[in-house]
């Protein structure tokens, strides 16, 4: 039997005005609902101020030393307190200072804060007053505020509970990260002594508080230490063994000198390094943190200056490091570091460090072009490069370029411009160095050797380009050699740094990178050790660096590379003249114990508040940018 089709329809509508009627006796219903709620919320809320007001007046002989300003006129709206050892620190602001919620300040509950106090954990109490600009007044020590605690912890719990806790508005921490880095490191770098309470407003606002904080057992002391009697330096990270040859230099002047790492022994990277005095990795990351946590807390005590190494390194604990498309982990470690005035440098590792892609290829004249990682914004892209920049100019006293290009960005009164830290053994890169037999080359006696290295050299060639121009030096080998030239190519690539040096020191002439245009480690290793040198050597524009313009060694590029090769391969005499000329200019500049004198220098200028570069290399600019600093101060 077949339906009317207008009986389906009848039932149809009847169905839809049906569901329609339960859906409005529905939406009444929530409705009322939301009514209930929201008069409950405004209950809760009237309840909660009402208890804040109860408690805001409790008997005044407990109460008013604790939450009074230190001037007596006025009784704060907020009270935040954190803890280091044995010593309690507690900022107060008004009602109608606000920036405590809109700056994301916090501090640790009452109940910790009491427990501490009556269990005798706690001797000191220290109190300052938050302005309304975010600096903070002096740390007036308030002795009293504990044995008032101690006679009614129950009371003054509650009260520090009342007064105490961040803002909803730190929920822009997980909303716009790149907002609240901005933020903090603004706040950290005008008034350092707030690095606790804005840790602390973190753990509200992320879940978690950030290391060093989440250790707090292992954090320095709040007091800033006096300078060591001792000169002492920390080296961070792994810098080949720049950083080994700079902690003897500085070591045989009598300082304390410690090179830091945190590889993995199993990491593959190990091959590019020397070593170093102490490791913390560890194969747990939770007790690895521990164990950087325990060290980190004597760092201040021990050392007034660190150097560090690595893009997106800046820090000790692994949590803090970053080096993406924009900045959103502050390093708290390192900032912590700076209140304790600790001279913090970086050694770059090259073009992507400290500089934007624009202003390199500008003041390069093109040089990007030869490089793969153009192609590569993960790697090298303005943002990430300038979020890098900006991670520097928030942790940095000071950055050696070691002769690397000077951008408009390097160009200020904390760069030095010539070596500081690529510092060489004269002794372990000597021209009589003797070679292992497990090292000998093989070769004619009148063949005459080239060396040319590259590390990681299958990622850094792509689509025809070519940074350290290897292309051209293997076809210029090939073009002597079918004219009968008696030469050979040795091409190194991935072998162990400690081993290198022994190959470099069996050539007659080094080819080191065609396009780069500055002196690079092989370079620099292969003057030590008394090698004529051929290389890729420009200045920029109205740049006259002494470093570069001293230094004894060929100019050539991919274009020239065979001819200058050839004319060096059939003078004998110029590449004796050569070899004398690189090992003087090497000692002159490279020695350990010249850049351990060079950076003794450096932090004591920067401690001075003078320009870092010993020499003023750039000394016009320098004083420019200095005065422009000041006029804007």
């Amino acid at each position: 039997m077949t339906t009317n089709p207008f009986t389906l329809m009848r039932r149809a509508r009847q169905w839809k005005d049906s569901v329609r009627a339960d859906l409005s006796d529905l939406k009444a219903e929530l409705d009322v609902l939301r009514d209930e709620l929201t008069s409950a919320q405004t209950r809760i809320a009237e309840l909660e101020a009402q208890r804040r007001a109860d408690v805001r007046v409790p008997p005044g002989h407990i109460v008013w030393p604790l939450l009074t300003a230190p001037n007596n006129e006025a009784w704060p709206d907020r009270i935040l307190i954190v803890r280091r050892g044995k010593t309690l620190r507690a900022i107060t602001a008004s009602q109608e200072q606000v920036q405590v919620q809109v700056l994301g300040l916090g501090g640790w509950s009452g109940d910790s804060i009491v427990a501490a106090i009556v269990a005798g954990q706690v001797t000191e109490f220290e109190l300052a007053v938050l302005a309304a600009d975010g600096t903070l007044g002096p740390w007036t020590a308030r002795p009293a505020v504990l044995k008032h605690i101690a006679t009614e912890p129950t009371l003054f719990r509650d009260a520090l509970n009342a007064h105490a806790g961040v803002a909803d508005d730190l929920q822009l921490v997980a909303s716009d990260s790149e907002h609240a880095f901005e933020m903090t490191a603004r706040l950290l770098k005008q008034t350092p002594d707030l690095i606790d309470f804005l840790a602390a407003g973190r753990k509200t606002a992320a879940g978690s508080v950030p290391a060093p904080f989440a250790l707090p057992e292992y954090l320095p002391d709040f007091r800033v230490p006096a300078q060591p009697r001792r000169r002492s330096a920390l080296f961070l990270h792994h810098s080949y063994y720049h950083f080994n040859n700079l902690a003897e230099g500085l070591k045989e002047r009598g300082w304390d000198a410690m090179t830091v790492s945190l590889e993995n022994p199993a990491s593959p990277q190990q091959q590019f390094f020397h070593g170093e005095d102490l490791s913390l990795f560890h194969a747990d990351p939770a007790q690895m943190q521990r164990q950087v946590a325990q060290f980190f807390k004597s760092v201040p005590e021990r050392f007034e200056a660190m150097h560090f190494y690595g893009m997106g390194a800046a820090a000790l604990f692994s949590d803090n490091m970053e080096a993406g498309q924009k900045n959103t982990k502050i390093p708290w470690d390192f900032m912590e570091l700076r209140r304790h005035n600790l001279i913090i440098g970086n050694m770059p590792s090259g073009c992507i460090e400290g500089a934007l892609p624009s202003s390199f290829f500008e003041v390069t004249d093109g040089v990007c072009s030869h490089c793969v990682w153009q192609l590569r914004p993960d790697i090298c892209s303005e943002d990430r490069n300038a979020a890098w920049l900006a991670r520097l100019d928030l942790v940095c006293d000071w950055v050696g370029l070691e002769g690397d290009w000077v951008t408009p960005e390097r160009k200020t009164p904390r760069h030095v411009f010539g070596p500081a830290v690529t510092a060489l053994s004269k002794d372990r890169w000597r021209p009589d160095l003797e070679v292992p037999d497990a090292f000998w080359i093989a070769r004619a006696p009148d063949e005459l050797l080239v060396y040319h290295a590259v590390g990681n050299y299958e990622s850094r060639r792509d689509q025809g380009r070519d940074i350290k121009g290897t292309g051209a030096v293997l076809a210029a080998i090939d073009r002597l050699k079918a004219e009968g030239c008696p030469i050979r190519l040795f091409f190194a690539t991935d072998l162990p740094s400690r081993d290198v040096r022994y190959y470099q020191v069996q050539a007659d002439i080094v080819v080191d990178q065609l396009n780069y245009g500055r002196l690079g480690a092989n370079a620099r290793e292969s003057l030590m050790l008394g090698r004529p040198v051929i290389t890729s050597l420009k200045h920029g524009r109205g740049e006259k660096l002494p470093y570069l313009t001293e230094a004894p060694v060929q100019h050539a590029d991919e274009a020239t590379i065979y001819g200058e090769l050839k004319a060096l391969v059939n003078d004998p005499e110029r590449r004796r003249r050569m070899s004398e000329l690189s090992r003087a200019f090497a000692l002159k500049w490279h020695t350990q114990e010249v850049c351990a004198a060079r950076f003794e220098t450096i932090i004591d200028r920067v401690r001075a508040g003078l320009p870092a570069d010993p020499d003023n290399a750039l000394g016009d600019v320098v004083r420019t940018e200095m005065l422009k600093k000041h006029a804007h101060a």
